[in-house]
């Protein structure tokens, strides 16, 4: 057996605690388990570096300490000061799609094992393994270990005053700022590891991403889309063509129920999510339009249409039913649209099961916004273009 005990939660997030007699649990005396504060770090780049200089580690003993000082910090952390010491990182590679662990967690176990008793004091690690609820710098970890300490009878840790120490701070030549938004969402206070090891000047921190910068931003050409989709839609004939485009999380399905489905009769087809308005699952989405144009009604269709050759389909087909075309295009950024997809996968505020969506896959998403071609009136003959910038309703 190692020094490390291993078990994986909901295929995500790779937990590690001493063995049994060599951690939190062997600690008795009721008073030490009211240990004064928590510190947590991330791991590589904060607590060690690899030995090689790659970016991975090559074997469980391409590793180093960060500063020779790492090692001395934390056991004085522990042994002297009383405090509970936990890493949470954000780690690739480790699962299958399928939640199960991967060759390389082998790997990466048999390293912490190696730190872990070469540190010799009892540390328990959070490792997320996927885009999830568990990935820095959502909160899921944060909470997992508040709730394993108090089975381990820590019931008096003082988590508002624990201390997040990591080096993705926002910092010019840093790769991320999760680390320190961590801290924020969890509101803790926060340390580079050159502050908190080397005593270090702060240095000044940028949002590499900031959601609250998008509150305030207001389209200004809502009541120009408003008026003509009454235009459009209030009118029974000719029937019309409406193609929501964008990146997914721009907004699309948003609109379409507080701006198009509260105020007009219209058929409704998502064909990554069904349709709304029929049960004729056996047919294609091209195929329930058309049914819907023959009979002269409005048809909205709600998806990704980031290429103009996926989009001459639809286009043909209004043509040969003699209907309106018009594109609506969603023109929020790509890192808002990624927020928005992670808030909708992981989020609890809506009851929606059709909101219920996986975690759109970042590089795939990345990719998308590279191919991405706007629509245009000129090449793809659609008989109006509009564009949707990002909205902020919380209703």
């Amino acid at each position: 057996m190692g020094f490390m005990q291993w078990k994986m939660v909901d295929g995500g997030l790779l937990v590690g605690q001493p063995a049994v007699g060599l951690g939190y649990d062997a600690i008795s005396d009721r008073h030490q388990r009211t240990r004064c504060k928590a510190v947590l770090f991330d791991l590589d780049g904060t607590l060690v570096k690899t030995k090689s200089g790659s970016l991975h580690a090559q074997d469980e003993t391409d590793w180093v300490w960060w500063d020779p000082i790492v090692p001395s910090r934390l056991r004085k952390l522990y042994k002297e000061e009383g405090t509970v010491i936990v890493i949470v990182t954000n780690q690739g590679r480790l699962t299958t799609p399928k939640g199960d662990e991967a060759p390389e967690a082998a790997l990466f176990k048999a390293k912490l094992d190696d730190i872990c008793s070469q540190l010799d004091v009892p540390v328990v690690i959070y490792a997320a393994c996927a885009n999830d609820k568990w990935r820095k710098p959502r909160l899921g970890c944060w909470h997992k270990m508040q709730d394993d300490f108090k089975e381990l009878g820590f019931f008096s840790i003082p988590w508002e005053r624990a201390v997040l120490v990591g080096d993705a701070a926002g910092r010019e030549t840093d790769h991320a700022d999760a680390d320190w938004h961590f801290s924020l969402n969890a509101a803790i206070d926060f340390h580079t590891p050159e502050e908190f090891f080397l005593h270090a000047i702060p240095e000044h921190r940028n949002h590499m991403f900031d959601p609250v910068s998008h509150l305030c931003l207001q389209p200004e050409d809502d009541d120009e889309v408003d008026k003509a989709l009454f235009q459009i839609l209030e009118q029974e004939s000719p029937a019309a063509l409406v193609m929501l485009i964008g990146l997914p999380g721009s907004g699309k399905t948003t609109f379409f129920r507080a701006r198009v489905l509260k105020s007009y009769r219209v058929a409704y087809i998502n064909p990554r999510g069904g349709t709304t308005t029929t049960t004729q699952a056996s047919k294609s989405p091209l195929e329930i339009a058309q049914q819907h144009l023959r009979e002269g009604k409005h048809v909205v269709v709600d998806d990704l249409h980031t290429r103009a050759s996926e989009r001459n389909s639809w286009v043909t087909l209004a043509r040969n039913h003699s209907a309106r075309t018009v594109a609506i295009f969603f023109t929020a950024p790509l890192d808002l649209c990624i927020h928005n997809d992670a808030v909708r996968a992981l989020g609890t505020l809506s009851n929606d099961a059709n909101e219920k969506r996986p975690v759109y896959p970042r590089n795939r998403f990345k990719l998308l916004a590279k191919e991405f071609e706007p629509p245009t009136t000129t090449s793809e003959d659609f008989d109006a273009v509009f564009e949707v910038g990002f909205r902020v309703s919380f209703t």
